[in-house]
């Protein structure tokens, strides 16, 4: 049953064997229609993982508007979308700012329909959490002021981050409604070669927050699982002193993986270690094998402790074959585990 395969694995209960999380975006399953069913087939998910929606009653009076009023756009060449106006540029704005509901109508209708599909495929069902903290703070406060004001108004940040964690709750708590192993946050905290604040920071303003909602969550049964990309080894002792289960990520860009698996293999479940970077867009077949290896042997434990997948999703500019190569490679190790 996969969904016991992957729960042993984050609890340190397994008998070696690693379970996967299929992570990879849209274009590149449309580029690669063909082969990607062929992979899917063969390679069967072991773990959903499952979005909220946008209340049905909201409507935007502007494009490009969410329901937390932030303005998006697509830029020319650019993947993805980006902030183009935070509403809570100004902190004298919060006190009239209306905050979204996450008891809003419809806001888990599609999820709820998918749960029970996913719980007689026996599968390990995630709830998602997105923009978890420290980025829709970003989003409403805008980037640059975000980064002055952890330092000059962090009582204000505070005040911010509350009001998203109090809405996170709500989230977290339909999550539990529905019947899922986990709750996924997802927040990045690095940047390429170091922590993009002074750790202390992070163990003021956000390190609180994310033990209530870890706290909220396994008071009802669920995993916790934090995406974060960018280098965070100074905070990794931080995530497991709060109760995470599993740190997603683990990007061999920016971290030493053998030395984190020196220093915390065993102690947290990690999800992730294969290089979306460099090794995966630009290697070989052969470096994509290889680095699953180094991986395997830095990070899994004979117990567990290890779920392969990218260190962020898989993009179009990944070859087939070397998508193909992640998945044998995996399968050739895991072989060697049953005998």
């Amino acid at each position: 049953m996969k969904r016991e395969i992957v729960k042993k694995a984050i609890h340190f209960k397994s008998s070696g064997e690693i379970p996967y999380l299929h992570w990879i975006d849209d274009e590149t399953i449309k580029k690669y229609d063909e082969e990607m069913k062929k992979i899917f087939s063969r390679f069967p998910p072991f773990i959903e993982v499952l979005f909220y929606n946008t209340s049905r009653v909201w409507q935007p009076n502007k494009e490009g508007k969410d329901e937390w009023n932030c303005i998006w756009e697509g830029r020319e060449g650019v993947p993805g979308m980006n902030v183009i106006e935070s509403p809570l540029k100004d902190w004298e704005l919060m006190d009239e700012f209306n905050f979204p509901d996450p008891f809003a109508d419809g806001r888990f209708e599609e999820s709820r329909k998918n749960v029970s599909l996913l719980k007689k495929k026996q599968l390990y069902i995630v709830g998602y959490v997105d923009f978890t903290l420290f980025e829709r703070i970003q989003f409403l406060h805008g980037v640059e002021n975000t980064f002055i004001d952890l330092y000059l108004h962090q009582d204000k940040s505070e005040m911010l981050a509350d009001k998203i964690t109090d809405f996170n709750i709500g989230i977290i708590r339909q999550w539990i409604d529905l019947g899922c192993d986990a709750v996924m946050f997802s927040d990045d905290y690095g940047f390429q070669r170091q922590l993009a604040m002074n750790p202390e920071k992070y163990r003021a303003i956000f390190k609180p927050r994310y033990k209530k909602m870890i706290d909220f969550a396994h008071k009802y049964g669920l995993d916790t699982i934090q995406h974060t990309c960018g280098n965070v080894m100074e905070i990794i002792s931080d995530f497991i002193e709060i109760g995470l289960d599993v740190l997603q990520g683990v990007q061999p860009g920016a971290m030493d993986i053998i030395k984190i698996g020196e220093e915390f293999s065993g102690k947290i479940c990690f999800m992730g270690g294969m290089d979306a970077q460099y090794t995966l867009p630009f290697g070989s077949q052969d470096d994509v094998k290889k680095q699953l290896e180094i991986t395997v042997r830095a990070l899994a434990t004979n117990k567990g402790g290890y779920i392969l997948s990218p260190s962020t999703h898989i993009t179009a500019e990944v070859p087939i074959e070397n998508i193909w190569a992640m998945y044998e490679a995996l399968q050739g190790i895991n072989k060697v585990v049953k005998l």
